[in-house]
């Protein structure tokens, strides 16, 4: 009957509508898992690159953002002078939240293209004090949103070498020593770059306080942090090129079978550079390479460091410590063999380094090569 034909079609359109929603559905199913796992790895991806962190700054909503880039509150000043006065007592409370979400507005004002200069100067002779503070901040995040302000003063103020005096010895205090005292190696990374950032934009300034910068990369360059050794690689190559005078220094006397011989401010950066040299990372290799030229060309005698790099010795001349296995007595302590750091030959390894971007450590230019045999052929 008609009936029974108009039930059946109805069954067979419900029927395939059930199945075209279920499939609707697991489609959707899958479409979502795979937003959230791209998501997922976006997110480790900039957490692995960029460092931001556990807090993005830019997605917090700073309070009185508006009051602050607005010109004409800015020309009364007083409303200014009170808004700073505020962050300057939310920066000393004792309430985590409220130090992070301080430090977010003020580094979210610090970034903005609106903000005028003028304002941004006086904040931060208003504020770096207690920013400078929060770098010893217990709670991690406090202290990459701290250093992230001073990271972006650094690009808009343009007197903030004006309070070396103050971020030197926060640095020092920080990563100058090793172990260093911050153990979060993403903020020691920021901390080695206001150092790199006020070497580049105040080179003269930076020079009175060369004690401090050795310091810290000494340590740098101890750092297991890839990143961190390819930045203070990087700062030895500016430091070499704007205060030779300073890195010729004499910074200490060590006594050799000749006598007292003086060791260079460069020399002991160069002694510090030559482990990075051996590297598992090729690009943390390359840029040792760039500071090893760097600091060599400081220098005008560097026949002792050439020798270190090579691991030379005299023939005839076999260290006392070689004929006793049990150990010698040096400076009032008993040292074995294997307690004796290695001597490596590093140039020989360079020359053999199966990366090709890695350069060789002698190059002899087309010209002087030329030269030097017709030399031996006028001869």
């Amino acid at each position: 009957s008609v009936e029974e034909i108009w039930k059946e079609l109805k069954a067979e359109v419900k029927a395939s509508n059930v199945k075209s929603d279920s499939r609707n559905i697991c489609e959707l199913v899958v479409l979502s898992q795979q937003a959230t796992h791209e998501s997922e790895s976006d997110r480790i991806i900039e957490t692995a690159e960029l460092k931001e962190g556990l807090l993005d700054p830019k997605i917090l909503t700073a309070r009185n953002f508006a009051l602050c880039t607005n010109p004409d509150q800015w020309n009364r000043g007083s409303t200014i002078q009170e808004w700073i006065v505020k962050q300057n007592a939310l920066l000393s409370s004792d309430d985590f939240q409220t130090r992070r979400n301080t430090l977010a507005t003020i580094h979210q004002l610090a970034q903005d293209p609106m903000a005028q200069e003028p304002m941004l100067q006086r904040i931060w002779d208003s504020t770096h004090v207690q920013i400078l503070k929060l770098f010893s901040d217990e709670k991690e995040r406090c202290r990459d949103l701290a250093v992230r302000c001073v990271l972006s003063f650094t690009d808009v103020v343009p007197s903030v070498s004006s309070a070396l005096h103050l971020i030197l010895p926060t640095l020092v205090h920080r990563i100058g020593s090793f172990p260093p005292a911050e153990t979060s190696e993403e903020v020691r990374l920021l901390l080695l770059l206001i150092l790199s950032r006020l070497v580049a934009i105040a080179p003269k300034a930076i020079g009175d306080h060369i004690e401090g910068v050795h310091c810290i990369l000494a340590s740098a360059l101890c750092d297991g942090y890839s990143p961190i050794l390819q930045e203070a690689c990087g700062c030895l190559v500016l430091l070499s090129a704007v205060h030779k005078a300073k890195l010729r220094a004499v910074v200490r006397y060590e006594e050799t079978r000749v006598g007292p011989e003086p060791r260079y401010r460069y020399g002991e950066l160069l002694r510090a550079v030559c482990p990075v040299l051996r590297h598992k990372h090729a690009k943390v290799r390359v840029r040792a390479v760039s500071a090893l030229g760097a600091l060599l060309m400081v220098g005008t005698k560097n026949v002792e460091l050439v020798e270190f790099l090579v691991a030379w010795h005299l023939p005839n001349l076999v260290p006392i410590w070689q004929f006793y296995s049990g150990g010698v007595w040096d400076n009032g302590r008993l040292v074995r063999p294997e307690e004796r750091p290695a001597e490596h030959n590093y140039l020989a390894a360079l020359a053999q380094d199966p990366a090709p971007q890695v350069p060789p450590p002698l190059i002899v230019p087309p010209r002087s090569a030329a030269s030097d045999s017709a030399r031996s052929e006028d001869g």
